[in-house]
């Protein structure tokens, strides 16, 4: 998979900052784009590498959410996708994206909500958005791997019948120690993974053979740095992901 933080069920926390102004271009260059132009802070997203988790999608009707911490009004946001020739083997270069959305002017707001319309692809590919201010010059740059089935590197994504679900992640915001439950219709071998923004595994929490029923994990935060943070449930071939915040 390409170089990209793992941003899961289109929920976008503001990953870099840059005073550019509208000149994303000049300020974030070709395969430095997951970095927002910032390979010495955030390089680890700027990785090409196989391993990303990736949201599964369908093309059609969608929308970006930003979550904003600091809520800021917006110039505009644009929503782009990687071109259907571009492939997880590549660099994400600003020539491999095709502008899905510009929007106009938006306020002050703890939430941006985009409605877009994914087109047709196969495998998988990159969602980047960038967030220009108005009131001031930065800039926030956002990248996540989505999944649209079908291509030679996707697996089984998506929870066919409701095979398996999240039943209760909290506290959410948490500080210490976040407890997850989940329910299956049937026994199958289980997969229950952290990992952080940038696309790295944290901790392995579950990974064994599991009988149907509810079962629970608890995910402590020791020392790691405060930020967003993601679950990866993968039952059988089949995968779910949700994001958890860890605030100091």
């Amino acid at each position: 998979m390409a170089s990209h933080g793992t941003q899961a069920l289109y929920d976008w926390n503001e990953i870099n900052q840059r005073e550019v102004d509208g000149n994303h271009l000049a300020f974030v260059p070709d395969s430095t784009l997951a970095s927002g132009g910032r390979p010495d802070k955030y390089g680890g997203m700027d990785q090409v590498r196989s391993d990303w988790v990736a949201t599964p999608v369908s093309p059609g009707p969608t929308a970006i959410i930003w979550t904003i911490t600091a809520p800021h009004a917006a110039a505009y946001y644009d929503v782009f996708i990687t071109k259907a020739s571009w492939t997880p083997d590549q660099p994400l270069t600003w020539d491999n994206l095709e502008l899905l959305v510009r929007t106009g002017p938006r306020p002050l707001e703890t939430e941006a909500n985009i409605p877009v319309t994914l087109p047709q692809r196969t495998g998988r590919h990159v969602i980047y958005s960038v967030w220009q201010r108005s009131l001031s010059p930065e800039a926030f740059y956002s990248a996540s791997d989505v999944d649209f089935g079908g291509g030679t590197t996707s697996v089984n994504p998506g929870n066919p019948n409701g095979y398996f679900s999240f039943t209760h992640i909290g506290p959410n915001p948490f500080r210490e120690m976040n407890k997850v439950s989940y329910s299956m219709t049937k026994g199958d071998l289980v997969s229950l993974k952290v990992y952080d923004i940038s696309g790295k595994e944290i901790a392995t929490l579950v990974e064994e053979f599991q009988a149907p029923g509810e079962h629970e994990a608890v995910f402590r935060s020791s020392d790691l740095p405060e930020g967003v943070y993601f679950y990866l449930l993968r039952v059988g071939t089949y995968y779910e992901t949700r994001r958890i915040v860890l605030m100091k």
